[in-house]
């Protein structure tokens, strides 16, 4: 073995920065395979070097993953959260740009929407780290005239996100205004609810080349979770907007209901020429008092009045003035009735009135009355005045079995009093009949 040449070999070797390549030529088989043995066992640590970089690479890109994960989700969960209990979408967009700006490490974030009504970007809401950030007025103006012009539009426009590693190398953008606002990176995504696109969705960064593959996922999984919410809201909106006019209609249908009711239930219980109340309802009205006095051992007055010559006044004059004769009786009688009693008309010329704790001669003193305030009454187009005839039947726990019977007995007290006119008649008190002059 000529041991010179392979130590020649060997300090060529190792004097190399990195240990580079070094020629075989001159070595003998052995030497040569001893030679690449010394070459592989050093260049070991270099393979491993190389190995451990490319792993800490890969763990650090994980670790990075596996944080931005989390955020997004502890930002998925705000988000579902604020739309539980928030209904204004400006006020929504406002904590989804906040969100965004702090879970997700930018410098700045602004949402457009797109108004149904106009078709039209609008500034929704926007949120930034730096002091400078525009978010009224001119500012505003200014800010949307660097992300909104040329960037916004096409996204909106298009469905898909357009990504600016370094928006000083790219037209689109105004270089001045992009260093004004410390903006380098920029991603501009739609924010969609199913395919529709309703807004756009804005963030930058002050260094280039911020957003990876995975970042932009998320940002985009993110902004379509937060156009799903959007939508959510509106719908919402518009269900409660309809509700409170369905509320208002019903209200106003339910009311003029009532009104109807109220008018039909009036008809329904109502004299039409008179306003009193009609036959039906006075004798319902006749038996529940009827049954209140024998329950409770009370009293009341059953009263029949009958205008005496109401035939004359229609053969002479005609039944239109007898109907204006009939409904000025009426008024007359019901400015004399008491609170809690029943009058009705029960039929042509003839009124009942139900007089409650009343005996016979309290009814008979109103009875006379009643023919008094008639005669001081003033009938137009008749010569001769109407006149009343009134029958009472008082009425306690134990003189009549039946409500019925009160009825034959009043009218056996009207049949007394109609006889002599202008009378009035109680029931089995003959004496007490009384002609009213």
């Amino acid at each position: 073995m000529s041991k010179p040449i392979l130590f020649e070999w060997l300090h060529k070797f190792l004097s190399g920065n990195g240990y580079p390549p070094v020629s075989f030529e001159g070595l003998s088989s052995t030497e040569a395979a001893m030679a690449k043995q010394i070459e592989n066992e050093f260049r070991k640590p270099d393979t491993f070097n190389q190995y451990s970089k490319i792993f800490l690479q890969t763990l650090d890109s994980s670790e990075r993953f596996s944080e931005l994960s989390i955020r997004a989700l502890s930002a998925l969960i705000k988000m579902g959260q604020l739309g539980e209990t928030i209904r204004d979408i400006d006020v929504f967009c406002k904590h989804v740009a906040e969100i965004f700006t702090l879970e997700l490490g930018f410098e700045n974030c602004l949402i457009l929407l797109i108004p149904p009504e106009t078709g039209k970007l609008r500034l929704g809401a926007c949120s930034t780290k730096r002091d400078n950030y525009p978010v009224s007025g001119k500012q505003t103006k200014k800010y949307k005239a660097m992300l909104i012009e040329n960037i916004a539009l096409q996204v909106a426009g298009s469905g898909d996100y357009i990504y600016i590693s370094n928006v000083t190398c790219d037209d689109r953008c105004s270089k001045e205004i992009c260093w004004s606002m410390g903006v380098t990176s920029l991603l501009s995504a739609p924010i969609k609810s199913g395919n529709s696109v309703i807004g756009v969705i804005n963030c930058g960064h002050p260094l280039p080349e911020t957003f990876d593959e995975n970042k932009i996922n998320i940002i985009l999984l993110l902004s379509n979770f937060a156009g799903q919410i959007i939508k959510l809201i509106t719908l919402h909106n518009a269900i409660s907007v309809w509700n409170e006019a369905l509320k208002e209609e019903v209200q106003k249908k339910t009311a003029d209901l009532q009104r109807k009711n109220a008018k039909l239930s009036k008809i329904a219980v109502t004299d039409v020429l008179t306003n009193l109340y009609n036959r039906r309802f006075f004798f319902t009205r006749l038996e529940e008092e009827f049954s209140r006095t024998l329950r409770y051992n009370d009293q009341f007055a059953l009263l029949l009045i009958d205008i005496d010559n109401l035939k004359a006044i229609n053969d002479t004059y005609g039944h239109v003035t007898g109907d204006r004769v009939i409904q000025d009786i009426a008024k007359c009688l019901k400015h004399s009735v008491r609170k809690g009693d029943v009058m009705g008309r029960l039929g042509g010329d003839e009124f009942g009135y139900i007089m409650l704790n009343a005996d016979e001669d309290v009814a008979y003193h109103f009875a006379l009355r009643l023919q008094q305030s008639l005669a001081r009454t003033a009938f137009e187009g008749i010569g001769k005045k109407p006149t009343l005839s009134i029958g009472i039947a008082a009425v306690n726990g134990t003189k009549f079995k039946k409500f019925h019977d009160t009825y034959v007995a009043v009218d056996q007290a009207l049949y007394a009093a109609k006889k002599k006119k202008n009378y009035v008649s109680v029931f089995g008190k003959s004496k007490k009949s009384k002609v009213v002059n």
